[in-house]
Order: C-alpha cells, then sequence, then structure tokens
C-alpha cells in the first residue's frame, strides 16, 4: 500500500516537472499577434446588376512599415498579409506598394493590457478604432474583427474594384 501511494506521489511531481517546462514555450506561442488583412476585388454582375465581392490575389506586393524601414512583404504575390501593430502607440502605417501603384494605410487603435499567468505576465493586444488610407489603388476598406489578439483571425478587408 505505501508502495502505490510512493509511486503516485512519483507520478505526480514527474508530471509538474513535465508540465512546467512547457511554460515557456506556452507563453512564446501566446504573446505573437498579428493583424490580419485579406484583399477583395468588387465587380458589378452586367446581368443582375449587383456587387460580386471575391478574393483578389495581388502579383506582386510590397509592404513597408514607416518609420521602421522594414518590408514585411517585398515582391510577393498573395492575397492576405499578416502585420504586427506597434505595442507602444496608438497607430501604425504602412506603405503598400500595388505592383506600381502606392498606398499608405494607417490603423488606429487602443492597447489593451491583459493578464496571461503569473509565469507569462503580460501581453498587449490591440482593438482597432479606425483604418484610412490613401485611395490610389485602394477603394475601401471594411474593419471585420477589432480586436487583434493571439488567435489569428481576419481584422480588415482591403477592396479595389476595376
Amino acid at each position: 500500500m505505501k508502495k502505490t501511494g510512493l509511486n503516485i506521489l512519483i507520478i505526480i511531481f514527474l508530471s509538474i516537472g513535465f508540465f512546467s517546462c512547457n511554460t515557456d514555450e506556452t507563453c512564446r506561442k501566446s504573446r505573437t499577434f498579428l493583424l490580419g488583412m485579406d484583399f477583395y476585388l468588387d465587380t458589378i454582375n452586367k446581368q443582375t446588376n449587383r456587387v460580386v465581392v471575391q478574393k483578389l490575389t495581388i502579383d506582386s506586393l510590397w509592404v513597408l512599415g514607416e518609420n521602421l524601414d522594414k518590408y514585411f512583404y517585398a515582391k510577393q504575390k498573395t492575397n492576405t498579409i499578416k502585420l504586427p501593430l506597434n505595442l507602444f502607440e496608438n497607430e501604425t502605417s504602412f506603405q503598400m506598394r500595388f505592383n506600381k501603384t502606392t498606398d499608405t494605410v494607417t490603423i488606429k487603435y487602443k492597447n489593451i493590457t491583459e493578464f496571461l499567468s503569473l509565469d507569462c505576465g503580460y501581453i498587449r493586444t490591440h482593438e482597432i478604432d479606425s483604418v484610412i488610407s490613401t485611395r490610389n489603388f485602394i477603394d475601401s476598406i471594411t474593419i471585420l474583427n477589432q480586436k487583434v489578439g493571439t488567435i489569428y483571425v481576419e481584422n480588415i478587408k482591403i477592396h479595389h474594384n476595376k
């Protein structure tokens, strides 16, 4: 009987040690969050005279973080982008070049400090207030999900029409 109790205690201590080793990895994973933007093409169906919205793939996309001198995307073919927001500001701007046309997109947001755990501490998520852009290539922007957190979602739709 004593051996069984001792074995249970050993198993409990080993499992606690095993799970505590994963805390650092869990903390790192849960601190990563990116703003999701997808591109859409708005066209008018000539038969029904209604607007049709479909995913748009950009052939050559360049995304430069303003005041960072860092390209997040360089000559990429994509229909979705994921970008970080500045943790210590209330707005972040990106220059986006679509083939040969350039727009500046500015995202205004609130920073929200959220407690994760004693081991992991705090993270800073964002709540989008508004998004503005120069309208060279971009026709309109729709905010789908204001919360930019640890789980990736499509936050913003960028619309273009021909």
